[in-house]
């Protein structure tokens, strides 16, 4: 299984829904991707927050009932970039904190994907999955995910494979480094 960070231990999929199933219980388990809050993405991004912690509270105010994980940004827990939110912080939300793991793997797990812009709720839908989204990434307000912001510029529906196509296809450019 594909995932933009393929770091982090990767756990069998069946072995990890089970261990975080008997911790949720009944409850719809919502995974929540850290971000690097200096990225440009949460800084254009439409919408109000802008930092995880905020985020946290947010999805936790939205979703009370819900097993909340957190799962810090691979380049911010590996010390790539400054501004991990850490276990402590993270948990005034959250029910667990993750660090180490590999993406794919969690995705096997979540009901739900909430985020600010994170490429993570792009792969969500690619597997199915709901994704409630408190920014403007590029794959929300088509009517593909639950906004939680207004994104009036965009007023078309769209079906995945539209929103797969555009991306990846017709919007993208791609360069051979060898030759050009």
């Amino acid at each position: 299984s594909i995932t933009k960070y393929n770091v982090g231990c990767q756990k069998d999929s069946a072995l990890l829904l089970a261990e975080l199933r008997s911790q949720a219980g009944e409850r719809e388990i919502v995974i929540v991707p850290g971000q690097f809050e200096n990225d440009l993405s949460i800084a254009c991004s439409l919408g109000s927050i802008k930092t995880n912690v905020a985020l946290l509270a947010q999805v936790r105010a939205d979703y009370p009932d819900a097993f909340i994980i957190f799962k810090e940004h691979p380049d911010v827990y590996s010390g790539v970039r400054p501004g991990a939110l850490g276990e402590q912080a993270a948990q005034s939300f959250a029910d667990l904190y993750l660090a180490d793991i590999d993406m794919a793997s969690l995705l096997v797990c979540a009901d739900r994907v909430c985020t600010l812009t994170s490429f993570t709720g792009f792969e969500a839908l690619l597997r199915g999955k709901q994704v409630s989204v408190y920014g403007s990434p590029f794959y929300a307000g088509w009517g593909l995910t639950e906004d939680k912001i207004s994104l009036p510029d965009r007023r078309r529906q769209l079906v995945l494979v539209e929103l797969v196509y555009g991306a990846m296809i017709e919007y993208s450019r791609y360069v051979d480094w060898s030759t050009g």
